[in-house]
């Protein structure tokens, strides 16, 4: 049989007293430790949830280079192999060639951010100076936005900077 052993009355008074302490509450330390956790995993997962935002705002300007890219080809056939004379939506007499409007052809595209009458807007990582995502230029001019080149029909991102890869926007 086994027996309890009895604790001094005095002793069993300051184990109830300090069990009952720990039902309710938590020491000032432990609350400390939890508050100096939870800024350290702050201060780690913070940036790298800024950096993904960048990525995936690059990722969706490259999707929208892609689908104008696309567009261009299309229109070029549609239109006895000339590119468009302007990425918007007036028509063009040049020449004695009457150009339809380019942004007909990106009418079944849907862009998660807004367009520029018609043309996706041209999202760079943050950091980039002076850039407006809204401006099309048809010269090199490292303002933002997209360039385009009427002769080739080449468009891409009219801005000399390095994106989130370490890769320059002129080689997308």
């Amino acid at each position: 049989m086994i027996t309890k052993k009895k604790l001094p009355a005095q002793s069993a008074d300051k184990l109830n007293r300090f069990s009952i302490l720990n039902k309710y509450g938590f020491t000032l330390i432990e609350l400390m430790i939890v508050i100096a956790i939870i800024g350290i995993l702050s201060v780690v997962a913070i940036p790298k949830y800024t950096d993904l935002v960048n990525k995936s705002r690059e990722s969706a300007t490259k999707g929208n280079l892609g689908a104008m890219r696309s567009a261009i080809m299309i229109y070029y056939g549609d239109n006895e192999g000339r590119y468009p004379y302007c990425l918007d939506k007036n028509w063009y007499d040049v020449g004695g060639y009457k150009y339809p409007p380019f942004v007909e052809y990106l009418q079944e595209v849907e862009y998660s951010k807004g367009t520029n009458y018609g043309i996706p807007r041209a999202y760079v990582r943050d950091g980039v100076k002076d850039y407006d995502p809204c401006i099309v230029s048809y010269e090199f001019t490292n303002e933002g936005g997209w360039w385009y080149d009427r002769k080739t029909g080449k468009v891409t991102i009219n801005k000399r900077a390095l994106d989130c890869w370490e890769k320059s926007y002129l080689e997308w």
